[in-house]
């Protein structure tokens, strides 16, 4: 009953503005009586038809029976059915009732999400949604599709921009009867978005793909079963999504040459993620030939071939770059001292970063010289060590303060490389540190500094409370003794809640 006390709070407020001045989204609560019958605070339907005209978004959530009473909504463009699992599922079959409903709203409806739907037969459902010429999205979560209903199904998804499967269950053979099903083309389709379904084999869900060559964003997380990678690269090759712009495909078996070769595929990529694939010098070069200056998102975070000379190349590279997470940058690709050189002033310094449009960047400094040839055998040359340490530390805090747009700012050891290492040190210059230079990063909501050996005080947080007005979250180990972590924790809570 949380739940529902939940929804019946927040549905006053918007009902009262009904009754003032009509409104266009609507959170509607069905439930068992008493809920629904009696509750002054949930509408019934002859109150709901009253200022039916209104109402643009429909949110049905509980054990749906429109038998109970008749909706017309002449201007319905959204509608959501949320149906929580219930151990009384017979309840729950979605009714002739809700076909004849959409077929109402055929003329106007044009986003159906559909979430946790028992194992019911729909065919009426699908026919009614395949009718909706205006129909823009379809969206299916943790639903199960019986195998007599595929034909009708599909027939409805087909007729959709944009197609969201996630957790769903396909009751049937994957290739002998869900292949047949699928209609010749997708011919609408721009958005798909195929994550966690079951009963439908990788390579049918290639096909589905193949067959929606308009597409302009996908979204794959193939699932557990054997990959074509084979089916896969002869998809690519034909190089049939000349519209593909935004691409995120988790899987785990793609080579370098195969990320390659999507990256060739693509006329113009904008919004990459390859997951844990083997990304590396070859779809380096791809993604840097074809689309460094298009490229506005870019997520590698768990790719364990992409070096930091290629984050470096990025960086310095990728002029619309909004957001940026991968594993690693280390400090002697920002700046190192010539290991041939005595000279103090004899430092190369990496291309200055011209991302400057960057909101979110996740990338762990390794700022322990770990890259520089220097020989700590002698005074100098340890002298020569932490200079180089010191250089690392100034020329990173020096690009980050060019990111004056930076919202989110993440630097942790997301592969867990080992033991703690040297990475940007949170401190202010009284302390003998670098934090001052990211005065300029007034945008600045989020940071996050785990895997790190923090040595923060409390004049740090109030810095950061002073110079960065929109900041809400700041978490991570602010010193390496626990007691003393502890009370800055709890500073920090005291200062950003004020």
């Amino acid at each position: 009953m949380s739940a529902c006390s939940w929804t019946t709070r927040t549905f006053l407020p918007a009902f009262k503005f009904v009754v003032l001045g009509g409104i266009r989204s609507l959170l509607f609560f069905i439930t068992p009586a008493p809920i629904f019958a009696y509750k002054p605070k949930n509408p019934t339907f002859e109150i709901i038809n009253k200022h039916a005209d209104s109402v643009r978004d429909l949110i049905l959530i509980g054990d749906i029976k429109l038998e109970q009473g008749s909706l017309h909504c002449s201007k319905l463009k959204t509608l959501m059915v949320i149906n929580p699992e219930r151990p009384r599922s017979q309840d729950a079959e979605l009714s002739p009732a809700f076909a004849d409903f959409i077929q109402a709203n055929k003329g106007t409806l044009k986003r159906f999400r559909l979430s946790r739907h028992p194992e019911r037969s729909s065919i009426m459902l699908w026919n009614a949604l395949a009718q909706c010429k205006g129909l823009v999205e379809i969206l299916l979560r943790r639903n199960t599709v019986p195998q007599h209903d595929l034909e009708a199904f599909w027939g409805a998804c087909s007729t959709t921009d944009e197609l969201v499967l996630d957790s769903i269950a396909f009751q049937s053979d994957p290739v002998s009867c869900c292949m047949p099903s699928l209609p010749e083309r997708f011919p609408k389709l721009k958005v798909l978005r195929l994550e966690s379904i079951q009963g439908l084999s990788n390579k049918t869900q290639l096909e589905i793909i193949r067959r929606a060559t308009n597409l302009n964003r996908l979204h794959w997380q193939p699932n557990g079963q054997e990959f074509p990678l084979d089916d896969y690269r002869e998809v690519m090759s034909s190089r049939i999504f000349t519209n593909l712009q935004s691409l995120k495909l988790l899987q785990h078996t793609l080579g370098d040459e195969d990320v390659s070769l999507t990256l060739d595929a693509m006329t113009v990529a904008k919004d990459l993620e390859f997951g844990t694939s083997r990304f590396s010098e070859s779809s380096y070069r791809s993604l840097m030939n074809n689309h460094a200056t298009n490229i506005r998102s870019l997520i590698l975070r768990v790719c364990p071939s992409v070096t930091s000379a290629m984050v470096q190349g990025i960086l310095s590279g990728c002029l619309s770059l909004e957001t940026l997470d991968v594993n690693v940058i280390q400090g002697t690709d920002l700046v190192r001292i010539e290991p041939e050189s005595e000279a103090p002033e004899a430092v190369v310094l990496g291309k200055d970063w011209v991302c400057l449009k960057l909101r979110s960047l996740s990338v762990y400094f390794d700022l322990s010289s770990t890259g520089a040839d220097i020989d700590q055998s002698t005074s100098e040359g340890k002298e020569r060590f932490n200079r180089q340490r010191q250089l690392e530390q100034e020329h990173a805090f020096r690009q980050l303060s060019r990111l004056k747009g930076l919202k989110t700012l993440v630097f942790h050891d997301r592969l867990n490389r080992g033991s703690v290492k040297q990475s940007l040190e949170l401190k202010l210059k009284s302390r003998v540190g670098e934090l001052d230079q990211l005065s300029t990063l007034t945008e600045l909501e989020t940071i996050q500094f785990d895997d790190t050996d923090q040595d923060m005080s409390e004049e740090e947080i109030d810095w950061m409370s002073e110079h960065w007005p929109k900041l809400f979250a700041l978490s991570g180990t602010f010193h390496r003794d626990d007691k003393r972590d502890k009370q800055l924790r709890e500073y920090r809570d005291a200062k950003l809640s004020q």
